[in-house]
């Protein structure tokens, strides 16, 4: 396993394919036509989150959307009532590092980029886009791959309560690992931090990878890992 944590703040963004590979505009960003996104309501799984969120106790592991083509927008719900911590901590659930890994002896083999916030888990969707835009501009996210999948936080903030970045760690957006060839920051806006995966698909643009998203409370850490197929 190859396991790559690098300490600087890179900038992200979301993904999808350029050519055949094809999906729907996620709510919100105008860049194609709309379609109702896939809706994953919480259930519980062990004793739950903190205060304030719903999600997996310390220790658990729970799949929320399990190895599939998300052609279309999935939103996956937690319970997010803020404040989730009293003051000086942020009141949602904010990003704190980023981690990229490889499993190529598994079966299926994929590549894992891992999110982990502190304060409980944010709802989140997921799908593949066209392309990766910045929130509040549309300018383009620069991203390596054929399509691009993206994922945006709800309820959540990439910043202190000075304004100043809270990610500490993160790989640099050169992966390389399987298909997964990037990712680039691509917004934290009224209480959304979006970021974009670039992914190179072994049977081309028109066969998108399968997708596995799990969330795993470790202590005051909370993690949404995405895993990408080979």
């Amino acid at each position: 396993m190859t396991h790559l944590r690098v300490p600087t703040i890179v900038s992200l963004a979301m993904l999808l394919a350029a050519a055949g590979c094809t999906a729907t505009d996620p709510v919100g960003t105008g860049a194609g036509q709309r379609e109702s996104p896939v809706v994953v309501d919480p259930g519980r799984s062990g004793p739950g989150g903190p205060d304030g969120t719903d999600g997996p106790g310390s220790g658990d592991h729970r799949v929320r959307y399990d190895w599939a083509v998300p052609s279309q927008t999935v939103v996956i719900r937690n319970d997010v009532r803020p404040p989730v911590a009293p003051r000086p901590a942020p009141p949602l659930p904010y990003l704190v590092e980023i981690e990229a890994t490889d499993h190529v002896d598994t079966d299926p083999a994929y590549s894992r980029i891992s999110f982990v916030f502190r304060s409980g888990f944010p709802s989140y969707e997921v799908g593949y886009q066209p392309r990766i835009v910045f929130d509040g501009t549309g300018e383009p996210v620069d991203l390596a791959g054929d399509c691009f999948l993206q994922i945006r936080f709800v309820s959540a903030q990439a910043h202190d309560a000075y304004g100043r970045m809270s990610v500490q760690r993160s790989p640099g957006p050169q992966l390389r690992l399987g298909s997964l060839r990037g990712y680039g920051f691509a917004g934290d806006y009224e209480g959304r931090v979006t970021y974009g995966l670039g992914i190179d698909p072994a049977g081309g643009p028109d066969q998108p990878p399968p997708v596995r998203v799990a969330e795993v409370g470790l202590g005051d850490r909370f993690v949404v890992a995405v895993d990408v197929g080979y």
